[in-house]
């Protein structure tokens, strides 16, 4: 029991004056022999794998490729008996995995084959989504759109239709704007007239609500038997395109020249019908004229020509002078409130110019 102590105190002595990798493998074991074999059997794999290690650079191209796979020097643990301990890559291999390139025309080329391989995958990766993207209309960054079709895109809706009509002559031209008669090309008996306008003409003349609510208007009381139907909207890049039925025979003084007391009541009668609905629904016309009354098939009335329309309530006012000078009231003209009393007073004048084919001396003038 004395000489126990000491002779353990020997031990640790010589234990901790081991080489580090023989103290790593036998940190489990008890036995000095034990420990001394382990040892002798680890410097001897080293041996074998520096001898095998020339061979396999000798091997290799002078441009060689080396998988990057870090491993210790040293195992961390002690294998179990019967299996054998995988090669140890010395620290030059690993070191030789960044570096060994091969010279060409004076310059070094890299070869690093896992991280090449894995970043031309990246990028065929990329470029087959950024292809899948872009070939996608949802996905294309697009052009940003011209300030005149952002203006009326609510209304208007971008489109071609213009390849669906054939223009078969003139009609009218206004002030911002042309008339056409066009034909459907799948069906010539269908017949339209086309309104277009010069976007650039309507906004150098503050002129853009005004077409928007001459679009809605048409729009929403269209449906009633002499008021004119729309049928669409579109726009181009330059003009805007009011679709709508076409009227066969045209304005009230081109077909008729002499009006009866009996017709005359009719047309008055008609019309009276048209202005009322309008004012029910709160908008006043504030363009009525003979040139804006147009004849159906039958020789009935139909008002067109929406452009001076305004959303006006029953017994408002406003104040904008706007119109045909000879069917003007003369709040209109003297730059007075006035509210939907002004379009009686214009059918006044067409009454009068009806019975009489010619407007009063006061008009005249």
């Amino acid at each position: 029991m004395g000489n126990s102590q000491p002779r353990n105190a020997s031990r640790s002595r010589r234990t901790s004056q081991w080489p580090q990798g023989a103290a790593e493998l036998g940190a489990t074991a008890t036995d000095h022999h034990y420990h001394q074999e382990e040892l002798q059997q680890h410097q001897q794999q080293q041996e074998q794998q520096q001898q095998q290690q020339p061979q396999q650079e000798q091997e290799q191209p002078s441009s060689r490729r080396i998988q990057f796979q870090p491993q210790t020097n040293l195992p961390t643990q002690s294998n179990p008996p019967g299996v054998e301990e995988q090669p140890v890559q010395s620290q030059q291999q690993q070191l030789s995995t960044w570096s060994l390139g091969s010279l060409s025309g004076g310059r070094l080329n890299w070869s690093f084959s896992g991280a090449r391989n894995s970043f031309r995958h990246r990028n065929k990766a990329t470029r087959k989504s950024l292809t899948s993207l872009h070939g996608s209309r949802r996905g294309k960054t697009q052009w940003h759109r011209p300030l005149t079709n952002s203006i009326f895109n609510s209304h208007f809706k971008e489109s071609s239709k213009n390849d669906l009509y054939r223009i078969d002559h003139l009609v009218a031209k206004g002030a911002f704007g042309v008339v056409f008669k066009v034909s459907s090309k799948t069906d010539n008996s269908l017949c339209y007239a086309l309104k277009v306008l010069k976007k650039s003409k309507l906004i150098q003349d503050n002129s853009v609500r005004q077409i928007k609510d001459e679009a809605d208007i048409q729009k929403v009381c269209g449906h009633h038997p002499f008021i004119v139907k729309q049928i669409d909207l579109w726009q181009n890049r330059h003009n805007l395109h009011i679709l709508s039925e076409y009227v066969p025979n045209g304005e009230l003084f081109s077909k008729i020249t002499h009006f009866s007391i009996d017709l005359v009541r009719l047309y008055i009668g008609e019309i009276a019908l048209a202005l009322d609905f309008l004012h029910n629904a709160g908008i006043i016309y504030r363009d009525a004229k003979p040139e804006n009354i147009l004849l159906t098939q039958q020789f009935h009335i139909k008002l067109t020509d929406f452009g001076l329309s305004k959303w006006l309530k029953l017994g408002a006012n406003t104040r904008t002078m706007c119109g045909t000078f000879k069917y003007m009231a003369p709040e209109i003209l003297c730059g007075e409130p006035y509210g939907h009393a002004v379009d009686w007073w214009a059918l006044g004048v067409i009454a009068c110019q009806m019975l009489t084919q010619k407007l009063t001396e006061e008009r005249r003038r």
